[in-house]
């Protein structure tokens, strides 16, 4: 499976004012775009954690699970990572 399959949310109606929220429309295309461009150096941890989340839960606003993710289990991806791995066991709304 591709890490960067066509995973991008459907045309969703805009908003009563004509905008669509930040985290559709370009917002993943972006984040894969500058990840492409400049590595994981040039991405934020939890907007490195975005990248991957984006893969299991196709069509929602990932954004916030990244922080709790960071804040459950430490202040990098990599720590993120490592304990989800593991199986470390922590109550993390939106992690199942």
């Amino acid at each position: 499976m591709p890490l960067f399959d066509c995973d991008e949310a459907q045309a969703v109606a805009p908003l009563p004012r004509g905008k669509l929220p930040s985290y559709i429309g370009a917002h993943r295309k972006r984040l894969r775009e500058r990840f492409l461009a400049g590595g994981a150096a040039a991405l934020p941890d939890y907007e490195m954690l975005e990248l991957i989340l984006f893969r299991a839960i196709p069509r929602q606003d990932v954004k916030p699970l990244a922080h709790q993710l960071l804040d459950a289990f430490g202040d990098s991806c990599n720590r993120v990572l490592s304990a989800l791995l593991r199986g470390c066991p922590g109550e993390v709304e939106g992690r199942g």
